[in-house]
């Protein structure tokens, strides 16, 4: 940058001023400039005057493209505002919308995301990115530089927008769709333009292929680390089906057709993403976004790449954590079809742990339900992940496996082993991602702690309603059972009268009565234990699920930070390798320092691990306990309804008894009134009494039923006094009381 240069951009501009640089390369710079007035922002791009983008007219074609095109992916161009016209005066410039998020590189160079950036990250990137090279493709404009230095972030209130810029390289296709010039990044650029090949627009799947690659685990596909005359000479034996081509640390050329498992992707959506790449990492340029024929001599089919990436875009994937086996299951649900059973069908496959044994809760604290489809599980992904427990376990302490990644593994073998710089990267790389992992475990632990914790308080509360319930029930039938006891006194007591007066005698239907009473009483009397017995042994239990929330509230109050520490620390050191100048990066070293941080990592991750799966246990215990008395107060419920009834249809044989007795009376005294006074005007028959209406489905009506027979009780009595007394016959007849055993 030259003085008059450097003095150009101190200045003002009317309305605009300076605000900073926003970037700059080998053709030019990017400057933010800002409106003093209204506050707008806008990124201007200059050219450098003796630059050769300038001399082979490559400017003017970014110019004319970028006016023509249109899309949310791409950045859109401005008009020069009047106060900044001066500054094209020796250079051309070219106005755009300024993206405040600054640009992938940026993100991807961050430590954090050393292994690859979040997941919905990724998919954002890839639906915005790959619908703005759908959308250049079809206007006929190949980008030829799509790398991650061209795609910057803009950042809103709600969500980030990935837009690609820098269109100097793109070009616009001729009727063969064909181009022969060597542009773009050596890193991102297809093998067929290091080969001097006539190239198409497949070069930019080749482009987005690395990129994507890069965004999932942070390195480039092919040898990273390597100048393109290295990695061509390998990736000419690359097959179909391979993704990826890596140097092990034994200096081993490694051919993989998936992913490094060191990412942040679930397992359905990496799955999908390396089908994904194996289309838009493919060598042969004809064969490349198109389905696979081995047979070279069949034409290539049509592109599908776009079409499949369309339905991992729209794929709905719910992941579940399995707190025993400490991994996160995956499984799509995007289909309404999917049930709670096929989920449980999936978790036994993938675990082992039988359907009968799964508790699933959601990150409030409740249960799945199995009568809803498994997308139950969606608009909750922001409060933590569903939680996978098992029921049966005998309380025992987990056993922490652990496997360690490829790269970490060799380097724990022996840390005082020198390695060359991009070798140590990626070790280091690898130990940032184990120690974040572990720590991401252990925020898992304290969440699947704390939701089943509320899972817990919350079944003990419904346990304490129910049993409520129960005791409100069996009060309801103690009642019952004293009306039912109180009319049947009064039977007794009526009926030994009328017999003492020469009424009807029969020993048979006061041993039924008295049968029924003593059975009600006895089936009393056991529910009556069965329910103090529970309730103090629901009260216990309930005490002990408050006393395991109390400890797990305690524990989850105060969260180690042990983990978090040395990830800290394996953070700073690798952002200090990243720093290290040319020639320092020629140098062999150590990891000794890497070591000491993931042993120390490894060794607070199993005192943590144990201490929070030890609060597990206790709250399993807790919640185990009162989910085995949920089913006895079912059954006690149950059992109570029944003496209910039991008491109804004793109520009502008892009344249909008196009823018969009277009936059998009466028609004794008809005969006897008509032998003695054959032409006595009749009197009234008693049996024009209207019968009573029964309804044995509705037992609160033997209340009804208990209170006519009290009203009727007494004509029955003096009915049977009188016609008995008026017999000639003093001798009590011989009646038939088999109709008691009907």
């Amino acid at each position: 940058m030259d003085q008059a240069e450097n003095k150009m951009e101190k200045l003002e501009f009317g309305e605009w001023k300076l605000e900073r640089l926003l970037g700059s390369g080998a053709f030019g710079k990017v400057l933010l400039m800002i409106n003093r007035q209204t506050g707008e922002k806008i990124a201007v791009k200059k050219i450098h005057r003796d630059s050769p983008f300038v001399a082979d007219n490559n400017w003017d074609k970014e110019l004319d493209i970028l006016h023509h095109l249109k899309h949310p992916g791409i950045v859109a161009s401005l008009p020069v505002p009047p106060d900044l016209r001066s500054l094209s005066c020796d250079a051309p410039i070219l106005c755009m919308e300024y993206c405040n998020g600054g640009d992938l590189r940026q993100v991807l160079n961050k430590p954090a995301n050393c292994c690859g950036i979040p997941e919905m990250d990724v998919l954002d990137i890839l639906r915005d990115i790959s619908s703005a090279v759908v959308y250049l493709h079809s206007v006929k404009v190949v980008h030829r530089d799509i790398k991650p230095e061209n795609v910057v972030i803009q950042q809103t209130e709600e969500k980030k927008f990935y837009k690609l810029i820098d269109l100097g390289m793109a070009k616009n296709l001729n009727k063969q769709s064909l181009c022969h010039t060597l542009v773009g990044t050596l890193q991102y650029l297809a093998p067929e333009l290091f080969s001097c090949e006539k190239y198409n627009n497949t070069v930019d799947y080749w482009s987005l292929g690395v990129v994507i690659h890069e965004c999932i685990t942070g390195v480039r596909p092919v040898l990273p680390g390597q100048p393109p005359v290295v990695w061509m000479q390998h990736a000419e034996r690359k097959t179909h089906s391979d993704i990826c081509i890596y140097s092990h640390p034994s200096g081993e050329i490694v051919f993989s057709q998936k992913l490094f498992k060191e990412n942040h992707l679930s397992s359905v959506v990496q799955a999908q993403m390396e089908e994904w790449l194996k289309l838009m990492l493919e060598w042969n340029p004809a064969m490349r976004g198109r389905h696979w024929v081995p047979d070279a001599s069949r034409p290539p089919g049509p592109i599908v790449a776009f079409g499949l990436l369309e339905k991992v875009l729209t794929t709905e994937v719910v992941s579940i954590f399995w707190v025993e086996g400490l991994a996160l299951l995956s499984y799509i649900v995007s289909d309404d079809n999917v049930t709670m059973e096929t989920i449980h069908e999936w978790i036994e496959r993938d675990t082992g742990i039988s359907p009968r044994y799964q508790l699933l809760v959601l990150p409030r604290g409740y249960a799945s339900d199995s009568g809803k489809s498994a997308r139950q599980f969606f608009g909750s992904e922001e409060l933590g992940n569903v939680c996978l427990f098992s029921k049966f376990n005998d309380g025992s302490e987990c056993k922490l496996t652990q496997v360690y990644p490829e790269f970490l593994e060799t380097m724990l073998a022996n840390p005082r082993e020198e390695f060359e710089y991009r070798i140590q990267k990626r070790m280091w790389a690898q130990s940032v991602f184990f120690i974040n992992h572990q720590s991401t475990l252990y925020r898992k632990l304290n969440h699947a702690l704390k939701i089943h914790s509320t899972y817990m308080t919350v079944r003990a509360s419904l346990l304490k309603q129910q049993t409520d319930f129960i005791n409100g029930a069996l009060r309801h039938a103690v009642s019952r059972h004293d009306l039912f006891t109180s009319s049947l006194k009064q039977d007794q007591y009526n009926y030994k009268l009328q017999a003492q007066r020469g009424g009807l005698p029969s020993c048979t239907l006061l041993e039924k009565w008295n049968k029924e009473e003593f059975t009600l009483s006895n089936k009393l009397a056991e529910l009556q234990s069965r329910c103090t017995t529970l309730e103090q042994v629901v009260q216990r239990t309930v005490s002990g699920v408050a006393e395991a929330a109390k400890l797990a509230g305690v524990f989850l109050a105060k969260p180690s930070v042990a983990l978090d520490n040395c990830s800290q620390l394996a953070l700073e050191l690798y952002s200090d390798l990243q720093k290290r100048s040319a020639e320092q990066k020629q140098q062999m070293e150590n990891n000794v320092a890497m070591t000491k941080v993931v042993v120390k990592a490894f060794k607070n991750r199993s005192q943590l691990f144990t201490d929070c799966f030890t609060q597990i246990r206790v709250v399993e215990k807790a919640s185990a306990d009162v989910d085995s008395f949920l089913p006895q107060l079912i059954v006690l419920k149950n059992e109570i309804d029944q003496f209910q009834d039991q008491i109804f249809v004793f109520q009502t044989s008892r009344q249909n008894d008196v009823w018969t007795l009277l009936e059998r009376a009466v028609t004794l005294w008809q005969r006897t009134s008509m032998i003695n006074q054959p032409h006595a005007a009749s009197e009234p028959s008693l049996l024009n009494i209207p019968s009573l209406s029964l309804r044995e489905d509705e037992a609160r009506e033997s209340m009804v039923v208990i209170q006519e027979n009290q009203s009727l009780r007494y004509q029955i009595q003096d009915t049977l006094s009188r016609g008995l007394s008026a017999t000639c016959n003093p001798t009590p007849h011989r009646i038939d009381w088999n109709f008691l055993n009907d």
